[in-house]
């Protein structure tokens, strides 16, 4: 299953690479973030936070998940939590020159080889509210992106066939 995951999110990197705004490539202004990220196996969060120390900069990572209280707690658990290449697909600045295509202030509806990324609204996520844009193949959704320029991250990233959902819960600048 992780092993599928992964090739997924590669997949969904490269599509990604298509569209959207220009997200936070330099983290050392963001004091922190966290995500929710939803699954067919279930739900973890992962997060990261950035502190200067003197001329250097400090970087925490973290993920963390619920496990039920009968399940035994083995290195699978243990490691399954670092799931930081995940994120590479929403952070990554791979995105920057394809998300620059979209105009948050005058989004429409863009076709790219076959796939139409079309603007569906805005959306509330948490706290912040972003256009939400869905790409589609063939009449199907494949990704939705809820962006916000505001804070220039990604709100809340959908991968309809494979169910996954990646929604930002907290960030700190």
């Amino acid at each position: 299953m992780k092993k599928l995951l992964c090739t997924v999110l590669i997949l969904l990197a490269a599509i990604s690479a298509l569209f959207a705004t220009v997200l936070i490539e330099d983290f050392r202004n963001v004091r922190s973030f966290e995500y929710k990220v939803t699954t067919p196996d279930g739900i973890f969060f992962y997060g990261a936070s950035v502190v200067k120390k003197g001329n250097a900069y400090e970087l925490t990572t973290y993920g963390k998940q619920t496990l039920d209280a009968s399940e035994e707690i083995t290195l699978e658990q243990i490691f399954s939590t670092s799931y930081g290449n995940w994120f590479i697909m929403f952070l990554n600045p791979i995105f920057n020159a394809a998300l620059e295509s979209v105009d948050l202030q005058n989004p429409m509806a863009m076709s790219y080889f076959g796939m139409q990324l079309k603007y569906e609204g805005t959306e509330t996520v948490g706290r912040w509210t972003g256009k939400k844009f869905t790409l589609y193949t063939s009449g199907d959704p494949v990704m939705t992106w809820v962006i916000s320029d505001q804070i220039k991250m990604s709100l809340k990233t959908i991968y309809h066939e494979e169910e996954l959902m990646m929604e930002l819960v907290s960030f700190e600048q």
